[in-house]
């Protein structure tokens, strides 16, 4: 995403200044022409190429291709959606005086294209090796190239080379090339050539069958093959869509035998037929066969040897619901993450499927079936390859364009609604804080009715459940030497210290009389020395306690647990962030829609972000929940709870960027959309953030940029 910061002066004369934006560059020229009869306030664009001249303006309408975002009277920011526009800014009369560029660290959302682009409609045939003409297969090779089986004229297989955009035509094929496989030994590409009813192995040219037919008489034919693979022996495993049934063929491809399906090639939905199997994937290790069998709407697996299969994703009819794929196209194994990545392709979506589980989280595309060419959406995602560190994936879809999607879901799911009671240690009831230890488990506090601490192990979808709280767990905090887990109990008036079950203060009471009492506590912090900071939602303020609980003293807000919006008053405070190393604390306070820095030791804070009102303007917050503060990128990053958005915030800054969730404050339960972000936690090293998305009942990490 791309902002320009201008700073305006006004003038009695209709100056102006042209700015266009062309790929990568941007173009500032003077202009002296009428704005027409343009309302105050407007944004008009047009398209231009570099150097022409400016023909007539087109007038276009809210949410397309520019916004305006004023942050004050002097500073009016732009946003490009576009790669080829410009804008004039019209408030009655302006002349820009000085222009810089303002480029974010973070690029929202966390989707990119790799290969093709989609522009309204997909090109019928070109020269172009910019552009892909029809879906096919995906396959990477160890040196990080991207291969693409392109299905429209000229049939060709073509090489991406990373952060190439521009792709070397290196085969053609007769016919679509369905699926890519590399030989894990040779570094060959294998290719199923549909209707030509062969697989064609470049760069030798073999074919096999050598003499192929439309036929499914016996196994030594392949009629409209898609999946393939190759074992570390040279045997080449190969779906038949016609004959339902999936082959094993030697190197030379003289032989054959079945592995999966019928010799009859008939169908069927037993554990011993297929229907129409597309993609597949081989777990060599483990001897297992996995097969996309699609027109059954489920994966099977199948251990080599025997003809009986097991579902183990699907299988429940054809449908949009989490236990549910409609016309599966490829699956993918991952045994970092314990996990089957499927392609539900007429549910234009990817479902992720820990091994085990009896339903699957999308993670791409809309939950609810939904096509489109938005970068957040799908539509018929047709083949997957996921990196070996399941650290990202890549998609091709009928968009005919490759992505990759850095937006996942670590915890929980939204499948309509959340539940409100359930022993299932997959899925989340209501989320608060989030904590994770240096070993990378991550913890949630899940509320009612269960009122749980669970842990989440790495790549691991299913919690373990540690701790039973009497109330909601607000917040939570990792001691940074006894890796104890602090929580906040809401309606309990306490902290809770798991596991030694001890609790601050040690009778708790819903009273704001003296700084000996926790009224509705809700965000925490530990320090090296085990004392513990914790706000008071209806104290307004924030105390300091010592490690065993007996006294507590005054940090931010006031002794008589007024509220206020000056700088020595606290409004319903939330969030903390305890920044030791230089004596800080920062404050989430919440009503006041701000977030206040104090020097220890003195009760007067600093608004770092937020306290221009409420709203979704890019200087503004609206009930900030958490504040976590990174010193490697200098920024804050900021929960803004009733904008469903998370805001980075550049220290000194007078703005924040979206970064996750819509920037005009619109809740969503689709993957890049946030439904009320409570909690939220940036790695140390600020490569990605975790963020508790409470009322989709999950938790969402996504990548950093």
């Amino acid at each position: 995403m791309f902002y320009l910061i201008f700073f305006l002066s006004l003038f009695s004369i209709c100056n102006s200044i042209l700015i266009a934006k062309v790929h990568d560059y941007i173009i500032v020229g003077d202009m002296y022409n009428t704005l027409f009869d343009v309302t105050q306030n407007q944004c008009i664009c047009e398209m231009i190429k570099v150097n022409d001249t400016i023909s007539a303006l087109n007038y276009f309408s809210t949410n397309q291709t520019c916004q305006l975002f004023r942050s004050n009277i002097s500073t009016i920011y732009i946003e490009f959606y576009s790669n080829y526009t410009f804008v004039f800014i019209n408030q009655s009369s302006i002349s820009i005086l000085n222009i810089r560029e303002y480029v974010s660290t973070i690029i929202q959302p966390n989707i990119t294209t790799v290969a093709g682009f989609y522009n309204g409609s997909c090109p019928t045939s070109s020269a172009n090796l910019t552009v892909l003409h029809t879906q096919g297969g995906i396959t990477v090779s160890n040196n990080g190239t991207l291969y693409v089986g392109d299905g429209a004229s000229p049939y060709a297989l073509l090489a991406f080379e990373p952060n190439n955009l521009t792709a070397k035509q290196i085969f053609t094929y007769s016919n679509w090339a369905a699926y890519l496989s590399i030989d894990p030994v040779t570094s060959s590409i294998y290719a199923t050539v549909f209707n030509q009813n062969s697989a064609v192995i470049w760069p030798s040219n073999r074919t096999i069958p050598k003499n192929p037919s439309a036929s499914c008489s016996n196994v030594l034919h392949l009629y409209y093959p898609t999946g393939i693979v190759i074992d570390s022996l040279g045997n080449i495993y190969i779906s038949s869509v016609q004959c339902n049934w999936v082959t094993k063929w030697n190197p030379n491809g003289t032989n054959s035998t079945l592995v999966a399906g019928s010799l009859s090639a008939t169908v069927g939905s037993d554990s011993q037929h297929l229907y129409s199997p597309y993609g597949l994937f081989l777990d060599e290790i483990n001897s297992l066969l996995y097969v996309a069998d699609a027109a059954n709407n489920r994966v099977q697996k199948f251990v080599l040897g025997n003809l009986t299969g097991v579902t183990v994703a699907g299988g429940n009819g054809q449908g949009t619901a989490s236990n549910q794929l409609n016309f599966p196209s490829a699956i993918h194994v991952s045994q970092r993450d314990n996990s089957y990545y499927i392609c539900d392709y007429h549910n234009n979506r990817i479902q992720r499927w820990a091994i085990g589980a009896t339903y699957g989280v999308t993670i791409a595309g809309s939950s609810t079936g939904v096509a489109g060419s938005a970068l957040n959406l799908l539509n018929a995602p047709y083949d997957i390859w996921i990196d070996p560190n399941a650290t990202y994936m890549l998609i091709s879809d009928s968009t005919f364009t490759i992505i990759q999607p850095n937006i996942t879901t670590v915890a929980g799911f939204y499948n309509g609604s959340c539940p409100t009671s359930s022993t299932n240690l997959t899925v989340l009831h209501d989320p608060g804080g989030i904590a994770v230890s240096n070993n990378g488990t991550l913890y949630v506090g899940d509320g009612s009715p269960a009122n749980v601490l669970l842990a989440f192990e790495p790549n691991n979808l299913t919690a373990k459940q540690l701790f039973t709280y009497g109330n909601w767990p607000t917040y939570l905090f990792v001691g940074p030497v006894t890796s104890s887990i602090y929580a906040t109990v809401l309606e309990l008036h306490t902290v809770v210290i798991w596991p030694s079950n001890q609790t601050i203060p040690k009778n708790p009471s819903a009273s704001c009389s003296d700084l000996l009492h926790l009224y509705y506590p809700t965000g925490i912090a530990v320090d090296f020395l085990g004392n513990i900071y914790v706000s008071s939602y209806y104290c307004n303020r924030v105390t300091k306690w010592n490690s065993n609980g007996t006294n507590a003293t005054l940090v931010a807000g006031s002794l008589s647990a007024t509220s206020g919006s000056d700088s020595q008053h606290l409004y319903s405070p939330y969030g903390l962030f305890l920044d030791e190393m230089h004596s800080l604390l920062y404050v989430a306070d919440a009503v006041n829609n701000r977030v206040q820095r104090f020097a220890l030791g003195n009760l007067t804070g600093v608004t770092v972000a937020g306290g221009n009102g409420q709203g979704t303007a890019s200087n503004q917050l609206n009930f900030p929940s958490a504040i976590h503060v990174s010193q490697v990128d200098n920024s804050y990053y900021i929960c803004d709870y009733h904008n469903h958005r998370i805001q980075k915030w550049v220290i000194g800054a007078t703005y924040g960027v979206t970064i996750a969730g819509s920037s005009t404050g619109v809740a969503g339960s689709a993957l890049n959309l946030l439904n009320g972000p409570y909690d939220i936690w940036v790695d140390p090293n600020a490569t990605y953030v975790l963020i508790s998305d409470a009322n989709n009942c999950r938790v969402q990490k996504y990548l950093l940029y």
